[in-house]
């Protein structure tokens, strides 16, 4: 490691892998930073910010903008938080330094500004800008080019889709790796297999492919001690059976939707309409055209009642989907409390609370609960393989010291099963591009 790598790591508090990458970031005009979860992204980019000195603007979910000012005290950085009015912000943003501010605000801020009012952007959580079409691409996409540097985070950038890689590209660099146009993308790198173009699959040789071609953008934070000192996770599926009338009106349902569901074929088309009509049903309860949901039966609830039976359980996290959901878990368990409440994730940290409940997109990214949590309960699996490996790494990460454990309940033949089929097949597709990703970058 060079002389100055070394003062830089000394300066921020780094170790020898957070370290390297920065020195790679300030280097180099764009950066897809990829690093596992618990693996001090935030304070890497905080080291980047300030060595790279002039105006920093960060964009990262709401939820997260106070861990970024947090870091940023530890670190003696002042992080200043963009909000308020639309006056107040732009008289924030007027000051310099750096800024962090919720992707809510992209609208606003292309809207307002022709050219950013930063001199480099770092996007966290890059995998929200996955779509091309999204509104934080279409407004940002034009605007890096004015930019001295860009640097995006994330864990897993194509865990859901080798596609989602795309969008995450063109907002950091406008198109240098993988081209301006999304249509051109895919033809070059994936091929049409259905006649309506509702499913791609990379090309033979794809993977390859298109990880040459991002080499020069991505970086992968790798660091082998981390790796290995995250401890076990169990993973354990719970079966639940629902009453026989419940079933029967579930395959009726299914029918008329033309599907068949134990080959788990699903025509895309209706893939919206399934998930939603089938997964209300098998948690318990369907919405109807006012959004009023009607409980058919509680056979999960009285699972996870069973599960949570005495006072002496381990703090738990109860994932949940539905607003039904939610709703039922706060009337059974009323010592339970939403993430979404003010003080709840204090609360259950510093030992004042043993149950929490957490919707995935809530808690999908910088929750951090792993110093007490070892335990979490999922309603259902999750379509999204991202916001599954995800929200699990809200508990297993760095300083977590227990063995974790994830339990799944499942209505066996149900969709449940489908979306755990699938689960496996998005993350085999999402780990082997990125194998394919990390070689290439590493040459």
């Amino acid at each position: 490691m060079s002389s100055e790598a070394l003062k830089t790591q000394e300066r921020w508090l780094l170790n020898t892998t957070q370290s390297a990458a920065v020195e790679h970031c300030l280097r180099n005009a764009h950066t897809l930073l990829v690093a596992d979860k618990g693996a001090g992204k935030t304070r890497t980019g905080l080291a980047v910010a300030a060595e790279s000195g002039g105006r920093v603007l960060i964009l990262c979910p709401n939820k997260v903008r106070g861990g970024w000012v947090a870091e940023g005290r530890k670190l003696g950085v002042e992080v200043t938080l963009v909000e308020g009015d639309p006056q107040t912000r732009q008289d924030i943003l007027k000051r310099g330094g750096i800024r962090v501010m919720g992707v809510d605000l992209i609208k606003w801020l292309a809207d307002t500004y022709k050219t950013l009012p930063c001199d480099g952007l770092i996007l966290d959580e890059t995998t929200r800008f996955s779509s091309p079409g999204s509104v934080g691409v279409k407004k940002l996409r034009s605007r890096v080019k004015g930019l001295d540097w860009t640097l995006g985070l994330t864990a897993s950038p194509v865990m859901e889709d080798p596609m989602s890689l795309y969008g995450q590209c063109l907002v950091l660099d406008g198109g240098q790796a993988l081209g301006r146009s999304f249509d051109r993308f895919k033809q070059q790198y994936f091929m049409k297999m259905d006649y309506m173009g509702y499913d791609w699959q990379l090309r033979q040789g794809g993977a390859e492919d298109l990880a040459q071609a991002v080499a020069g953008l991505v970086y992968v934070m790798e660091d082998a001690a981390y790796a290995e000192a995250l401890v076990p996770l169990v993973e354990e599926v719970i079966e639940v059976a629902v009453p026989p009338h419940v079933w029967q009106f579930y395959q009726e349902i299914a029918e008329e939707l033309a599907i068949e569901l134990n080959g788990g074929e699903i025509e895309a088309a209706n893939l919206a309409v399934v998930s939603g009509k089938l997964e209300q049903l098998t948690q318990g309860a369907v919405y109807d055209q006012e959004q009023t949901a009607h409980w058919v039966h509680f056979a999960k609830m009285d699972a996870l009642a069973s599960l949570l039976d005495g006072d002496e359980y381990e703090p738990t996290i109860v994932v949940y989907q539905f607003k039904y959901e939610l709703e039922e878990l706060q009337q059974r368990f009323p010592w339970g409390r939403d993430l979404k409440y003010p003080g709840a994730l204090d609360a259950f940290t510093d030992g004042d609370l043993n149950l929490l409940f957490m919707h995935p997109k809530s808690g999908s990214h910088g929750i951090n609960a792993q110093a007490r949590c070892c335990e979490m309960i999922c309603l259902k699996p999750i379509w999204s393989a991202d916001a599954w490996d995800q929200v699990i790494g809200r508990i297993r990460r760095r300083g977590q010291v227990r063995e974790c454990r994830r339990r799944t309940l499942i209505v066996r033949g149900s969709i449940d099963d489908l979306i755990l089929d699938r689960l496996a097949e998005k993350e085999q597709a999402g780990v082997s591009l990125l194998d394919h990703i990390r070689a290439k970058a590493q040459k």
